[in-house]
């Protein structure tokens, strides 16, 4: 929906657009992805420390400059939804370059099977 289209009503769009924040896309503030991996890792271990079984994790600078190389098309949110997989999806305590697999490698590969990104993904529930 765009302002000038037409699709939206210009007097609500003022009325509700008070404050308007440019926030470049992720893939232009490579700097922030390491902040905000550390934030997104220290959440995640927070909100998983009484899961039965969870172990406190971390990442390897490797993958941390896997992240960083990634144009993040989803920006912020597809950077969280990489960093929760990959903690789910590995058994160690530090979590390798090879389990940062973006939800939209398989768009980008299709026909590989996950396992083709990552040496141990599990597909749960299929």
């Amino acid at each position: 929906m765009r302002l000038g289209d037409g699709s939206f009503r210009e007097d609500l769009f003022y009325r509700l657009a008070v404050a308007v924040i440019v926030l470049p896309p992720l893939r232009d503030r490579t700097e922030d992805i390491s902040l905000l991996t550390e934030h997104f890792l220290k959440q995640i271990n927070k909100d998983s420390k009484n899961v039965p079984g969870y172990e406190h994790k971390t990442i390897t600078v490797e993958a941390i400059n896997f992240l960083r190389s990634h144009p993040w098309p989803g920006n912020v949110s597809k950077l969280q939804n990489t960093l929760t997989r990959a903690m789910l999806w590995t058994d160690r305590k530090i979590i390798p370059q090879s389990k940062m697999v973006p939800d939209n490698v398989q768009k980008m590969f299709p026909g590989r099977s996950t396992a083709y990104f990552g040496s141990n993904v599990r597909h749960h529930g299929r």
